[in-house]
């Protein structure tokens, strides 16, 4: 590659330095707020064979694609916008310390390809394309910092590609514009939301409370699982189960800590008549050891259009949507009132979490998570001889402290009844607790 092949169009060209070693180029963008637009070669590619790094405050677009070959090494650590195919076949990464944006802001479909893992910091997917797919990626990528999914479906249903997000990864703006149509992997133990979904539609996935640092994968699929997973096959509450779509996740460890699970439901997506009811709309799991698909202790937030479970145990599976009989409809436990305003300030009104009727069912179990998924109360025969909630951290098991809880919204599940039947009645919903 010759150095005079590369062109620079540019404003300025304060503080770059360019250096020819052994026929591969080494080039160093360090200038305060530079703005370049690098093309380079008859077909509009821009090849690196040698090493190329961005430093902080550089700006620069790239509007050929971009091949990093075998020999090639691009450190982003500015702020790259790559119009067109991006394939890395050598080193793509990023220094931690640095807040680097690498960005995919193309108007026709892009190639994201090539042999070899890109690593970046941060990310922006902004392609106007009117494709369903604007972003076809083939290739491995992984991002440590931010994501936005502002505009365009990044594609790796169809081409093979993965998505990885690192320890301490978010993503941000996802919609029914913008997601991705395909597996998503998340590595670490913090809560995530999995920008996931497929046919135009963004189906989310929201895990928390996870107890140990995991590699977890999820993905979405716009099907009948019924051929896999017999719908026949269900507990008795379960009065309908969502034939059109079902989410199957994944993971590297065995992680036996209850855990925050939300999926979500559309207009558009869902089955009508699951989503009829909001009150109706539950989780349930495919259970490969009974072979039945089972209730999974949830409450809907129809603001939201989510359903929110704890999982017991275990999250790896086939999760979906049902509709389920909820304790009006149950049989036994139906006269259950709950409470769910506490504010323990002495004043003789609501100063703890207060079921009705819990004492006609002593063999209960209940059970408080914060939004964050930790257990911060659990107890058995409630409300006997003052066993009750009351604003403190309380129980067996509690790992995240001890003392009087922040005000704020809770998540309850109660299980109830008598011998084999405690696990089928159960109750769950939101708790509020004040000063």
């Amino acid at each position: 590659m010759k150095k005079e092949d590369l062109r620079l169009q540019k404003d300025h060209l304060w503080g770059i330095e360019i250096n020819k070693f052994s026929n591969n180029m080494k080039l160093y963008l360090t200038a305060f707020f530079l703005q370049v637009v690098i093309c380079f070669g008859q077909n509009n590619e821009v090849l690196n064979n040698g090493i190329v790094s961005i430093k902080e405050n550089t700006i620069v677009s790239v509007y050929g694609d971009f091949i990093n070959s075998v020999n090639g090494r691009f450190q982003n650590d500015g702020d790259v916008s790559f119009k067109q195919n991006f394939r890395n076949n050598g080193v793509v990464s990023f220094n931690d310390k640095q807040n680097g944006y690498t960005r995919f802001t193309g108007s026709e479909i892009q190639n994201i390809e090539g042999t070899v893992e890109s690593q970046f910091k941060n990310v922006q997917f902004l392609n106007t394309n009117r494709s369903n797919a604007s972003f076809n990626l083939s290739g491995n990528i992984s991002i440590d910092g931010m994501a936005l999914f502002e505009k365009g479906i990044l594609n790796n249903r169809d081409f093979g590609g993965a998505i990885t997000f690192g320890f301490d990864a978010v993503n941000s703006l996802a919609s029914d514009l913008s997601f991705v149509d395909g597996d998503v992997y998340k590595m670490g133990k913090s809560d995530f939301t999995f920008p996931i979904g497929t046919n135009k539609s963004y189906r989310r996935y929201i895990i928390s409370g996870l107890d140990d640092v995991n590699i977890l994968n999820v993905i979405y699929y716009n099907l009948n699982s019924d051929a896999l997973y017999p719908h026949s096959a269900k507990e008795d509450l379960v009065e309908l189960i969502a034939d059109n779509e079902y989410w199957v996740i994944d993971k590297d460890k065995n992680d036996k800590a209850d855990i925050f699970i939300s999926l979500s439901w559309s207009e558009d997506m869902s089955q009508s008549e699951i989503i009829s009811d909001p009150k109706k709309i539950g989780i349930v799991k495919w259970n490969p050891q009974s072979k039945k698909w089972i209730v999974i202790n949830s409450v809907s937030d129809l603001q939201s259009k989510v359903v929110t479970a704890v999982t017991k145990n275990d999250a790896k599976g086939i999760f979906t949507l049902a509709k389920i009989k909820r304790e009006d409809t149950a049989g036994a436990g139906s006269d259950l009132k709950t409470y769910n305003a506490v504010s323990p300030n002495n004043d003789g009104v609501n100063d703890y979490f207060k079921i009705e009727n819990i004492e006609n069912y002593p063999n209960n179990t209940v059970e408080i998570y914060n939004r964050w998924g930790a257990r911060v109360f659990k107890t058995n025969n409630y409300d006997s001889t003052g066993n009750v909630f009351d604003g403190f951290m309380a129980g067996k098991g509690i790992k995240v402290g001890t003392g009087k809880l922040p005000a704020g919204t809770y998540f309850y599940t109660i299980e109830y009844g008598t011998g084999a039947d405690k696990r089928l009645n159960t109750k769950s919903g939101y708790l509020y607790l004040s000063e």
